[in-house]
């Protein structure tokens, strides 16, 4: 009876440090971390829009925790009235938003120079996206360019 005992621990133990040993090995297997940049120039008369999309690979999952964009705005430096961040499915349905707060971090000869930084939580599956959309009062000319970090999950 001690001897099952003693054998029970000692296999108890043994399990345990195999499976906390295999715990980081599983963990970088499933979640691995990523940063994607992408940029839009929106040069179109009179447009007041510009949108960045990042897609998700189809078979993988995407949390996004952190979004930073900067947008140059020429000509009339309209101000910005909109910007956000979008979650999509892979049937191009709303998942979830997250609103933009812009800072004005100067304006020379007409053109203003914004950024927005957000720590955030968004998730995406596989064939979904995220889109960066800012609009604003009228602005002719814009660039966009947002970076966006977090984890892909397979």
């Amino acid at each position: 009876m001690f001897f099952t005992r003693g054998l029970k621990s000692i296999l108890a133990v043994a399990l345990t440090n195999a499976i906390v040993g295999l715990a980081p090995e599983l963990a970088s297997a499933q979640s691995i971390p990523f940063q994607q940049t992408k940029g839009a120039n929106c040069f179109t008369n009179f447009n007041d829009t510009c949108e960045v999309s990042f897609a998700v690979p189809t078979g993988e999952r995407r949390e996004i925790n952190t979004v930073s964009c900067a947008a140059t705005i020429g000509t009339n430096s309209a101000p910005i009235a909109q910007a956000y961040l979008v979650a999509f499915s892979q049937t191009n349905t709303p998942l979830a938003l997250h609103n933009l707060v812009p800072f004005r971090n100067g304006t020379t000869a007409g053109v203003s120079y914004n950024t927005m930084n957000h720590q955030l939580l968004l998730f995406a599956p596989g064939g979904g996206k995220f889109v960066a959309h800012v609009t604003t009062n009228g602005a002719t000319n814009m660039q966009l360019t947002c970076s966006i970090s977090g984890q892909r999950i397979k």
